[in-house]
């Protein structure tokens, strides 16, 4: 019974020490990836001040109103950085 008490003890402090190491480099990354992920809907604009008005897109024919929306997976919180965890890419 006592080795039990043991094993659980030691299974709690290298969670609590994992939590800390997640939560140090989530701030971190909040920190440096906070609002880096806005994209224009029109790939070739790259900035805010040029995604205006409307363009062709050659996959759907469409004139399309561009947008400037975040992606899904983001660093602008502690909750969005957890989920995101390795699955993004830059562009």
């Amino acid at each position: 019974m006592e080795w039990n008490m043991l094993r659980l003890y030691a299974t709690v402090n290298v969670s609590a020490v994992l939590l800390m190491f997640f939560i140090v480099f989530g701030i971190l990354g909040v920190q440096v990836f906070a609002g880096r992920f806005y994209r224009c809907s029109d790939p070739d604009v790259e900035f805010r001040y040029q995604c205006e008005g409307s363009y062709y897109d050659a996959v759907t024919g469409d004139v399309t109103a561009r947008t400037w929306s975040n992606s899904h997976l983001n660093f602008d919180n502690l909750f969005r950085r957890g989920r995101a965890g390795g699955s993004w890419k830059p562009r």
